[in-house]
């Protein structure tokens, strides 16, 4: 299938909102998203209560590559390890296929460049109100820091006050037993006379 051209589509169904099946065919999208909903045997209903939609389809070389390079963006978003379901809106999967490869022929059911630049106005305005709080958080960790070390200094200038206090105070002992004691020896040596 290397360099052979095929789909990469996105479908949505009215029975699970905010979900999108992104995947890829050979044939066309819209065989696939009735396959999805009938058995392909027999013509039964599946499991699914609503038809799926095909709300994207490109015409992409290497479906399966481009397919799997979308699964890998929208990997936090994968409900189910074993399912091709995204919960995200169709216009993100559709970015991503475009941001994934060249795109021969597109198809949409919505207007997706409006969505996507909003959605990439709204990434930039959360870029910048993220800016905007480490920046705050940054002034306001500046701040405790420098209160901080105000209170270190305040506390490092009173030690040292109370270490002087306390030298000074063992001097002045240190003096008056020097005092002392050599009036002891004086009046010892005076009486021996």
């Amino acid at each position: 299938m290397e360099g052979k051209e095929g789909w990469v589509y996105v479908l949505t169904n009215e029975a699970m909102p905010g979900l999108v099946k992104v995947g890829y065919t050979m044939k066309d999208p819209a065989i696939r998203a009735e396959e999805l909903y009938k058995d392909s045997k027999n013509g039964a209903v599946t499991g699914v209560p609503m038809p799926f939609v095909v709300s994207y389809r490109a015409l992409v070389v290497n479906p399966y590559q481009v397919e799997q390079a979308v699964h890998k963006l929208l990997e936090k978003k994968r409900l189910n390890e074993e399912r091709e379901f995204f919960s995200c809106e169709s216009f993100e999967a559709i970015r991503n296929i475009r941001d994934s490869t060249s795109i021969k022929f597109e198809e949409s059911k919505e207007d997706v460049d409006k969505r996507i630049q909003q959605q990439k106005e709204l990434e930039e305005q959360r870029k910048i109100q993220q800016q905007k709080e480490l920046e705050e958080k940054q002034r306001a960790l500046a701040a405790q820091q420098e209160v901080e070390r105000q209170r270190i200094a305040k506390e490092k200038s009173e030690l040292e006050e109370v270490h002087q206090q306390e030298e000074s105070f063992w001097r002045r002992l240190l003096m008056w037993f020097v005092v002392f004691f050599g009036l002891f020896i004086l009046s010892f040596l005076l009486n021996r006379t």
